[in-house]
């Protein structure tokens, strides 16, 4: 159980302005089936593979497996991916 330290950045657009209903998304690596993030460092509550900013850009903690290897894509409120971690 690995805290994901790209979440503990607030998400900002190009003028430092936060992101309101950012995500990150979460997914097999190359691909994009979904693998879970977690809560809380015992892996036994789920957030799902979309955890959404907060009204400020700011995502509650997030941990993720580190038996499961993943890829993170952060995206805007659109949908228009801003960061493609794989």
């Amino acid at each position: 159980m690995s805290l994901f330290h790209a979440g503990l950045q607030p998400a900002i657009d190009s003028n430092g302005d936060p992101i309101s209903g950012a995500t990150w998304n979460f997914y097999a690596p190359g691909t994009t089936t979904p693998v879970a993030a977690y809560a809380d460092s015992d892996l036994s509550t789920s957030l799902g593979a979309v955890v959404t900013a907060n009204s400020v850009g700011r995502f509650a903690d997030i941990y993720l497996d580190d038996d499961v290897i993943c890829r993170a894509i952060l995206k805007d409120a659109g949908g228009s991916s801003l960061a493609d971690i794989d």
